[in-house]
């Protein structure tokens, strides 16, 4: 009971960039939890509201933490995946202004 349940790999273009992933893709890797451990997901968890789990949506009622892996650096400890954070009223007014400058900065001329 407990701990970390394998359910896929998943490929992005930077680490930084993983927990995104995760939760882009958050459907598809529930789905596939539910078909590789469906006997413990069924007899383990339960909705928030204290109901069973009969089919992969209802997972999405339940308070679940991601974690991932480096494939290189498969003896460190699984890291949580945190949630992306939603863009504040300023970043929306702004738009792409901010990411235009930190990419400007962080410029790297090609070799």
């Amino acid at each position: 009971k407990g701990g970390w349940y394998p359910v896929g790999s998943i490929t992005c273009p930077s680490s930084q960039l993983v927990s995104k992933a995760i939760f882009n893709t958050e459907d598809a890797l529930l789905q596939g939890a539910f078909r590789v451990h469906s006997k413990q997901i069924k007899a383990q968890l339960k909705t928030r509201d204290g109901k069973t789990i009969g089919k992969w949506q209802d997972m999405k009622e339940c308070d679940l933490e991601y974690g991932f892996q480096l494939k290189e650096f498969a003896d460190e400890e699984v890291k949580v995946a945190e949630r992306p954070r939603e863009k504040s009223d300023i970043e929306k007014a702004f738009g792409n202004v901010f990411q235009k400058v930190q990419d400007a900065v962080n410029w790297v001329p090609e070799q």
